[in-house]
C-alpha cells in the first residue's frame, strides 16, 4: 500500500477536479485531502494550485492578509474620491435650495457671506475659487446644523 500525503487545493475555484493525473479526485478550496504519494507529487508540481497541507496555512493567511489590504485600499480610495467630489462640488444649499455657485463672483459670494452671517477665515476674496469653496463649506455647515 502506497503512502499518502495530505495536500490542499489553493486555487481560485471553490471546487477543483484533478484533470492532471486522471485520478478524478475532487478538491474543495482550502480543505486538505489525503492523496496517494505519486499523484500528490505530480499535483504539487503546480504550486499555485496545490500545496502540502503544512504550507497551506501560510498561503491561506497570506491570501487573507492580501484581501484585507486590498479592501482597505479600496475603502481609502473610495473615501478619497468622495472627498474629492465634495471638494470640487460647486453646489451649496442656500435657503433650502441646492444652488450652483460656479458663476458667483466675489461680490456675490460676499453678499452670501453677509446675508447668512458666515464666518470665513479667508480675508482676501482672491482667488475666487478658494473663496467660493470656503463659502460653500460654511453654507454646508449651516445646512447641517439646520440654522440657515
Amino acid at each position: 500500500m502506497s503512502a499518502k500525503i495530505s495536500i490542499t487545493y489553493i486555487g481560485e475555484k471553490p471546487v477543483k477536479k484533478d484533470t492532471i493525473t486522471g485520478s478524478r479526485l475532487v478538491f474543495q478550496k482550502d480543505k486538505p485531502v489525503e492523496v496517494v504519494e505519486d499523484i500528490a507529487y505530480r499535483l504539487l508540481d503546480y504550486p499555485k494550485v496545490w500545496v502540502t497541507t503544512e504550507s497551506a496555512k501560510d498561503v491561506i493567511s497570506a491570501r487573507i492578509k492580501k484581501a484585507k489590504e486590498l479592501e482597505k485600499r479600496k475603502a481609502e480610495e473610495a473615501e478619497k474620491l468622495k472627498q474629492e467630489i465634495i471638494n470640487n462640488s460647486v453646489f451649496a444649499i442656500i435657503d433650502g435650495v441646492n444652488t450652483d455657485i460656479t458663476k458667483f463672483n466675489s461680490n456675490q459670494l460676499a453678499t452670501l457671506e453677509e446675508a447668512h452671517d458666515l464666518v470665513i477665515d479667508n480675508d482676501s476674496k482672491k482667488p475666487v475659487a478658494k473663496y467660493r469653496a470656503a463659502v460653500r463649506d460654511e453654507l454646508a455647515k449651516l445646512a447641517d446644523s439646520g440654522e440657515e
